[in-house]
């Protein structure tokens, strides 16, 4: 069965203290604590239900506290009264935006409960190309890129990962050993979920193994889209590849554009699209004319097309 992931940090927000408060309840009832399984065939109440209660991402239903008081040895009313005053607490707290994958948040909810939180370093090698597939990852924040070694050795940028990406599932999945290399490009925070508890949780939660189709179909799609931008030459290749990244791991700003941090080098961009360096040189410089981009020592900016 897969376990609860480490101690959440209780400073991190109302929902996380509450969440912390319901694992202390059961850790202070000791062995004899029903496990989660016990608590959802008891109560009638699915156990991603309850993993999500227990993650600290989501303030859990009144049903829901009242039965894990029950089967823990809490005082149901004292709580309910508690998760009032969390919920009161919790409103007048910020929400920080975070990047939409193509998890549902139940999902993402499922896989933090089970996994092993782990920060990262930038430059941190998070996964090895060769290296047998021991488990997946839950990007909680920051942005990895996913690099592959083409036959003339040049590396390739397959493609960048944010908040609520799920990587190394596609090695998990079928066995094999991993295909690519993932790279943090900034600071990350990461859910360790291994193998096996993986598989499990897909076999639990089918609707979770649908999702991952559909996340696999539109990369495949997107894959499908850049070689379609083939034609359109290298400006055209350059802006389309920008756009995508500003839309996904950039941010909006009031007048339309899109902020994107410099995360790939000129040469990355070069093995990405199938061009030479010199190529995309021109095709910056070409853009950057135009108007459609401005670059900085930092970040770029896209613009939007009139």
């Amino acid at each position: 069965m897969p376990r609860l992931s480490e101690p959440l940090d209780p400073e991190a927000s109302p929902v996380a203290q509450f969440a912390w408060a319901l694992r202390s309840l059961r850790d202070r009832m000791g062995t004899s604590a029903p496990t989660v399984d016990e608590v959802s065939a008891r109560e009638d109440i699915p156990r991603s239900t309850l993993y999500a209660a227990l993650s600290g991402h989501r303030l859990p239903r009144r049903e829901v506290v009242a039965a894990i008081a029950r089967q823990w040895g809490g005082d149901e009313t004292a709580w309910l009264t508690k998760r009032s005053e969390v919920e009161r607490r919790a409103s007048t707290t910020p929400v920080p935006e975070r990047h939409e994958s193509g998890l549902s948040p139940e999902s993402i909810d499922i896989l933090r409960a089970a996994g092993v939180r782990e920060p990262f370093d930038a430059g941190t090698v998070l996964m090895k190309a060769g290296e047998p597939a021991d488990g997946v990852m839950l990007l909680e924040h920051g942005v990895v890129k996913v690099v592959a070694s083409t036959r003339s050795g040049l590396a390739a940028v397959l493609g960048l990962r944010g908040a609520g990406d799920l990587i190394g599932e596609m090695a998990a999945l079928n066995g094999s050993p991993r295909t690519a290399s993932v790279l943090a490009m900034t600071p990350v925070s990461v859910s360790r979920i291994a193998t096996d508890d993986f598989t499990e949780l897909l076999h639990r939660h089918p609707e979770m193994m649908l999702e991952l189709l559909r996340i696999i179909s539109g990369r495949l799609a997107a894959a499908t889209h850049q070689q379609l931008d083939l034609a359109t030459g290298a400006s055209g290749r350059v802006l389309s590849y920008l756009r995508m990244l500003g839309e996904r791991h950039g941010s909006r700003l009031p007048n339309g554009s899109l902020r994107l941090a410099k995360f790939l080098t000129q040469h990355e961009l070069a093995s990405t699209l199938g061009i030479s360096n010199a190529s995309v040189a021109r095709a910056l410089r070409d853009l950057r004319t135009t108007g459609a981009v401005t670059i900085h020592r930092d970040e770029i900016l896209i613009h939007p097309q009139s």
